[in-house]
């Protein structure tokens, strides 16, 4: 399904009466997705925003201002929650801080911080596990932290973007692809481990990366790219999707014809992770001939 940003989703995400009470949490919010997200609830009329990140988060901030004000809106609170690297006290302060302004959130948006990283043809274990700690751990201990506090709140839902992984099937971007599998694992672990306490959890993979180590001047075409996704994102939060558990959307999928077509997908159980790859042999490796029967 080809996107379109269609007249009837912008007035969906532009209801600002549906979002006045309800408090959205971004992970990852200084840049990319995390930003056009940030934006997109600005512009809708959510009241309070909370942006969580290492990194700056001026520009998100100056954006979202910018938005609420383009559509004649109350400026939102904006919760800057800056962290740390690899610092538990850092985040249990910044749980805390949410904990006593506001109570709960009532969405988690967690845009991965999965930066494209060729691991050299002789692994070293170390970069892979910094690719798969700053792609994959990171976010799962942020989202861990905060979720006792979604857990408590209305609506319950944990939307994890995923940014896409190299086009090219290469050595040493196995590494990558790790962090992705494990990424869009994410949801469904979560739904097995919270489910039964109300959780609702679904993955959106985001095909307009890059998303990280662009200057913002040079970047801005690539973020007004993005503007859509955000407002899916807001269109797909205006309810409480059930059935939406466990899948995986697509950012080039229209969310309106999504959600039209949810007795197909329901149906036909679509919009679930598969994790075959698709990869070439070696000429040398194709034709070995005879395979003992030992090998079976």
């Amino acid at each position: 399904m080809p996107y379109r940003n269609t007249e009837a989703e912008n007035s969906a995400a532009a209801d600002s009466s549906l979002w006045a009470e309800r408090i959205v949490l971004v992970i990852g919010a200084a840049t990319g997705m995390g930003q056009a997200v940030v934006t997109a609830f600005a512009a809708a009329g959510a009241h309070r925003i909370a942006l969580v990140d290492s990194g700056d988060t001026s520009v998100t901030q100056d954006r979202a201002l910018q938005a609420a004000a383009a559509n004649h809106l109350a400026p939102p609170d904006l919760l800057i929650l800056h962290l740390q690297r690899e610092d538990s006290a850092s985040l249990e302060e910044r749980v805390e801080e949410v904990s006593r302004k506001w109570g709960h959130v009532d969405f988690i948006i967690n845009h991965a911080d999965h930066r494209f990283f060729f691991v050299e043809h002789r692994v070293i274990a170390d970069k892979w596990g910094k690719c798969f700690e700053s792609g994959f751990k990171n976010g799962y201990a942020l989202i861990n932290a905060f979720l006792p506090l979604l857990l408590v709140g209305s609506e319950k839902t944990l939307i994890n973007i995923i940014p896409a992984s190299s086009p090219v099937l290469k050595p040493g971007v196995g590494a990558n692809i790790i962090v992705e599998m494990a990424n869009r694992q994410m949801a469904d672990c979560l739904m097995v481990d919270h489910g039964h306490e109300g959780l609702l959890a679904y993955s959106i993979h985001s095909s307009r990366t890059p998303t990280k180590g662009i200057p913002h001047p040079a970047n801005q075409d690539h973020l007004n790219q993005l503007e859509p996704d955000g407002n899916a994102i807001v269109y797909l939060t205006t309810k409480r999707r059930e059935w939406l558990a466990g899948r995986h959307i697509s950012s080039t999928q229209n969310a309106r014809e999504l959600v039209a077509h949810k007795d197909v997908i329901v149906r036909d159980d679509l919009l679930k992770y598969k994790s075959s790859l698709t990869f070439e042999l070696p000429p040398a490796q194709v034709s070995r001939g005879r395979v003992s029967r030992s090998s079976y």
